[in-house]
């Protein structure tokens, strides 16, 4: 789970426990805005998928408990959204939701590879480069992005 900005440890606490409470997974917390007006981004997502009703959910119940806590101050803002498809992907159950899309995967040796998603498995994924099929492992995936056709 990636954090960015200085949050604080019972802000990030308080969002943990709201979202993993309902078993999904705190994929991103931002901090945006200024001190005064602060934005609190929270990308959320399941190994199902997320749908429109558990995001409102999830907003409702952390403005209410970041209110009642008196957490960010008076004027914030909570967003509550999924990771999206210009996320990177980092767990295995997002690959194999993935499978037979195109993936756009740079490794830790700095090699970055376009291909087609064939399949997942513990260890790696089969990605068809080239014209030829290519096994990378996860530990040698430095950032993997699907890739949208339009």
């Amino acid at each position: 789970m990636k954090e960015t900005n200085s949050i604080d440890a019972e802000l990030r606490d308080l969002v943990h426990r709201i979202i993993e409470s309902h078993s999904a997974i705190v994929m991103e917390i931002v901090v945006k805005g200024s001190k005064r007006s602060p934005v609190l981004q929270v990308f959320v997502d399941t190994e199902d998928g997320i749908t429109l009703k558990e995001l409102a959910g999830f907003h409702r119940e952390l403005n209410a408990s970041i209110e009642q806590a008196g957490l960010l101050g008076r004027s914030y803002r909570v967003e509550v959204s999924s990771p999206g498809a210009t996320r990177p992907l980092r767990f295995d159950w997002q690959y194999r939701r993935n499978v037979g899309r195109d993936l756009e995967i740079t490794t830790r040796a700095g090699e970055t590879m376009r291909g087609t998603l064939r399949d997942v498995n513990s260890d790696g994924v089969m990605l068809e480069y080239k014209n030829a099929n290519q096994f990378i492992k996860f530990e040698d995936i430095e950032t993997a992005h699907v890739q949208l056709r339009f």
